[in-house]
């Protein structure tokens, strides 16, 4: 199971461009329950992927793991674009699969998946509690939502 994980954390951006290309051509082409249906189905696989990237692929350490100065390090550069590209698609997936839901709602459900994510590091001691790891996880929905109004500009001048 862990191998699954690993592989899609190793080529993220692969499985970030299949999923967009997906979205814009079932977002202009397909009717909306066919597209309400493979959002929810990629909101499932997200949050399966997620769990084993985050937390069912560690160890558990017993001293507690945690850095709250922000931009500490080399470690940032070379993170920001995993924990960045593993919420990418948030805005998109979750507003793609619950249609009523604004953007603004997203993206702040987004900081909170990334927040409990963090708090379950620390509780858990698998992996780091790292403020750093949170900023790019906001980057990452914040960068998703642009994408997302881009992706519905598009569709809006196809449906015209």
């Amino acid at each position: 199971m862990y191998q699954i994980g690993s592989l899609i954390y190793n080529h993220i951006e692969y499985f970030l461009l299949l999923y967009f290309l997906m979205t814009v051509l079932w977002h202009c082409f397909c009717p909306q329950k066919i597209n309400l249906v493979f959002q929810r189905i990629v909101v499932m696989l997200w949050l399966i992927t997620t769990a084993i990237i985050t937390f069912f692929g560690r160890t558990p350490v017993m001293e507690v793991r945690i850095n709250l100065i922000p931009f500490q390090g080399e470690s940032f550069i070379s993170n920001i674009k995993n924990n960045a590209l593993l919420f990418l698609p948030w805005v998109t997936m979750v507003c793609g699969a619950i249609p009523k839901l604004k953007v603004k709602t997203a993206f702040i459900y987004g900081c909170c998946a990334s927040l409990v994510i963090e708090i379950v590091q620390l509780i858990s001691h698998r992996g780091i509690c790292d403020i750093d790891d949170f900023i790019e996880n906001v980057i990452g929905v914040a960068l998703g939502a642009v994408i997302y109004f881009l992706i519905n500009k598009l569709s809006r001048k196809r449906k015209v």
